[in-house]
């Protein structure tokens, strides 16, 4: 035991072999119960122990450094002084966080050590963008405990009244989502979660797919497009994009190494639901090899500017021109998706097979996602780009 000066705390080290024991505590000669704590990493914390009621408690008083020893030895008097009180300075600390933690604090922490790590970007984007439309101006300020059951109705049918449905029931979800972590991490108290058990707005499922006079118009406006020297790359995401039935980073972020020609198999280890293979029909075969030629030299089918990513703007401006020459109107990319999973069951595809056909890794529309026989799988994708190309040529 040694008096813990900022010379003392520099020279401390955990002194076993690395992870033998979790910790280890220098204690201060001069206020017992006061100590620095190393652990096999490297890192130095102040700590004061105590007990209350008759159990051993550790209290976390701060990181040397910046913290100095003369510092962290006056929060541990404090703390000690409550405990003689017969208050726990860890309860106490924990009610002052309840109490002055505001949403944007508990934001930032939890796009830092959830959001960040967990999500995909596409869904990281979605959240921040919730946020900053619905959540951060309101109620950014408001601490994370003094929300109430009305507040969050009033917020929904605000945002619903505005931009309607989606934008209200996602500002919700996210609320809900902090504050659930909120309790996870002790800053509210137990279970408490007003925009938990709100029922959310109805939302109208969207149901877009080309006629047969679509199809044919849209084969001919890809064939102008090119004509007129449009990106023949955009064409040729185009058109897998309706033989397969993928989402469009699916296909827009594919490798060429994540292509096997000999099985016509495309093994994606990222997607929306994981890992994924799709199989490829013979038309897009043909496309893949045509855009080998072009871009094989590049590690991405789709590359970007810089030819060292692959492309990031979805197509969105060519997309719109295609649509013009074509003559077609409220048709996004995504449709196309739901088209190929129209033209399937007009070939009288089960919903179990057309679900594992979109890699969907479960659906409300159908039953549990599972693999189906990849004999029916390849099948059905020869079938759905056959059904979608023959318009090509009427």
């Amino acid at each position: 035991m040694r008096k813990l000066t900022k010379t003392a705390c520099e020279k401390a080290r955990y002194p076993y072999a690395k992870g033998t024991a979790a910790f280890y505590v220098v204690w201060d000669r001069l206020l017992p119960g006061f100590g620095l704590r190393c652990n096999p990493a490297g890192t130095k914390t102040f700590v004061c122990a105590y007990r209350i009621r008759g159990k051993k408690r550790l209290l976390k008083i701060g990181r040397f450094p910046p913290l100095l020893p003369e510092e962290a030895r006056e929060i541990a008097r404090e703390a000690l002084v409550e405990v003689c009180r017969g208050n726990d300075p860890r309860e106490l600390r924990r009610e002052e966080e309840r109490q002055g933690t505001t949403l944007a604090e508990l934001w930032e922490r939890y796009l830092e050590d959830y959001a960040r790590p967990h999500y995909k970007p596409n869904t990281l984007r979605n959240v921040e963008g919730a946020w900053r439309l619905y959540l951060e101006e309101p109620f950014g300020e408001t601490p994370v405990n003094a929300f109430s059951r009305d507040e969050v109705a009033r917020l929904q049918a605000r945002i619903y009244s505005e931009s309607g449905p989606y934008a209200a029931n996602d500002a919700v979800k996210l609320l809900r989502r902090l504050l659930a972590q909120a309790d996870q991490w002790g800053l509210v108290p137990q279970g408490f979660n007003p925009a938990k058990g709100l029922r959310f707005y109805k939302e109208g499922s969207r149901e877009r797919y080309l006629s047969d006079d679509e199809h044919r118009r849209l084969h001919r406006a890809l064939a102008a497009y090119e004509a007129e020297g449009g990106d023949p790359d955009v064409t040729a995401a185009v058109r897998l994009l309706l033989w397969t039935g993928c989402r469009a980073q699916e296909i827009l972020k594919v490798s060429w190494e994540e292509i096997d020609f000999e099985s016509r198999r495309i093994h994606r280890r990222d997607t929306k639901t994981g890992g994924r293979t799709i199989l490829l029909p013979g038309p897009a075969v043909e496309e893949l090899r045509k855009l080998q030629e072009r871009n094989g030299q590049c590690a991405w089918v789709f590359p970007g500017r810089s030819k060292k990513k692959p492309r990031n703007d979805y197509i969105k401006r060519p997309w719109a021109r295609i649509l013009e020459l074509a003559e077609i109107d409220d048709l996004r990319l995504h449709d196309l998706r739901h088209n190929a999973a129209t033209v399937a069951r007009r070939l009288g595809v089960s919903l179990k097979e057309v679900s594992d056909f979109l890699g969907h890794k479960r659906t409300a529309t159908t039953e549990i996602y599972a693999h189906g026989d990849e004999g029916v799988q390849r099948e059905l994708v020869e079938r759905v780009a056959e059904a979608i190309q023959e318009h090509h040529y009427v």
